[in-house]
């Protein structure tokens, strides 16, 4: 019975007649010491090197690139006002617009505003009036086509932009700052990512050369663009 219940005992004498050591009398050799030394020092060494070279990354590593967007003509929409005899409004678009902008941590970034807009493409919903509008008198469109906007700085204001940049009608360039709103940014049905601005702002015509018709066309010109650009 007792053997039964202690079976261990006669494991523990058998025990004592060996030359087994028990584990609680056991010292590391020192080869096994410097062994265990290298390796904690190398795995130190090696998690320095990790720490070093992340800390001094070149900003340009760490910082986020920016993210470039081609305008969508089909969602973006020029449109124009001016004052006619001092009595209305008449208002026109230009159907053909397009260009790119970046934006960098959600963010619009100072010259990643570049857009260029068709002249041929204006339409005040009269074909005479928009054929007149195309020639010498207004925008020359056969020598001058294009109607450019390149941004040179920007800054944030409140929840908006402040943006400046160089405006080119006609042969003349003169500087333009509008206020810009990021309406939003997220993803089509398709799942491509866009993100969309808005921004209304006022010049006069005859800063870039058109100055026909003053006596009854008004000097001021108010521009309303609404744009969406797709991911690259």
């Amino acid at each position: 019975m007792a053997q039964r219940i202690f079976p261990y005992m006669r494991l523990n004498k058998s025990l004592e007649n060996t030359n087994c050591i028990p584990h609680s009398t056991f010292k590391p050799t020192s080869h096994w010491n410097a062994s265990m030394n290298s390796q904690i020092f190398h795995r130190i060494v090696v998690c320095l090197a990790i720490c070093t070279g992340v800390l001094f990354l070149p900003a340009s590593a760490v910082q986020a690139q920016p993210v470039p967007y081609k305008i969508d003509n089909a969602h973006a929409s020029v449109i124009f006002a001016i004052n006619h005899f001092g009595l209305s409004y008449t208002y026109g678009r230009f159907n053909q617009c397009g260009g790119t902008f970046a934006l960098e941590n959600g963010e619009p970034t100072s010259n990643g505003f570049s857009f260029v807009i068709d002249s041929n493409s204006i339409d005040t919903n009269n074909e005479d009036r928009d054929n007149h509008l195309r020639g010498p008198d207004f925008f020359n469109s056969t020598q001058f086509p294009e109607i450019t906007f390149k941004t040179t700085g920007f800054k944030k204001v409140d929840n908006e932009y402040q943006v400046t940049g160089d405006m080119q009608i006609l042969d003349q360039i003169r500087t333009v700052t509008m206020p810009l709103k990021l309406v939003g940014i997220g993803n089509d049905p398709f799942g491509k990512e866009r993100a969309g601005f808005f921004t209304k702002f006022t010049i006069k015509r005859s800063d870039f050369g058109m100055d026909a018709m003053t006596g009854s066309l008004g000097d001021n010109i108010s521009i309303t663009f609404s744009f969406e650009g797709v991911k690259e």
